[in-house]
């Protein structure tokens, strides 16, 4: 079930980390770059960030979590994670589906992600998204940038 997370709640956004870490973890093994930001968060970032936050939660846990900021003709997916131990279950497709239809639905949608993060492309392309450009935000690191 998705819904809201209160992430200025230290207690959920402890609860983020344990699931951004580990999944920033297997992105960060796919593209080869272990310097991705959202790796080095903490608490306090995650209280002070000005992203919408929602989880996929099932039985109190949070599963997934994907965040965004809405602009006035766009919505920027900033995050989507998924606890590793529930990869393929559909979660972030969920979640990205939520945001197109439910926060999004007039508006472009922007997302952005390793280019050597098959399975995020993947999953991006199948739900829609066009890639526009690849941004070379490290040497030879290169992010793939999407919009719907």
């Amino acid at each position: 079930m998705i819904q809201p997370l209160v992430h200025k709640n230290a207690a959920v956004a402890k609860d983020i980390l344990d699931i951004q870490i580990p999944a920033y973890q297997v992105e960060a093994a796919l593209i080869g770059f272990n310097e991705i930001p959202q790796l080095y968060e903490d608490v306090s970032s995650i209280t002070r960030s000005k992203e919408t936050f929602l989880g996929w939660v099932e039985n109190n846990r949070i599963l997934g979590v994907i965040s965004y900021e809405v602009e006035e003709e766009s919505v920027d997916i900033c995050r989507l994670v998924v606890n590793p131990n529930h990869f393929g279950k559909g979660i972030g497709k969920n979640l990205v589906l939520f945001v197109i239809e439910q926060i999004a639905s007039t508006k472009t949608v922007f997302v952005s992600t390793g280019t050597k993060n098959n399975p995020a492309r993947k999953l991006y392309e199948k739900l829609g998204f066009r890639h526009i450009n690849d941004v070379e935000v490290a040497p030879g690191v290169l992010l793939a940038q999407y919009k719907k």
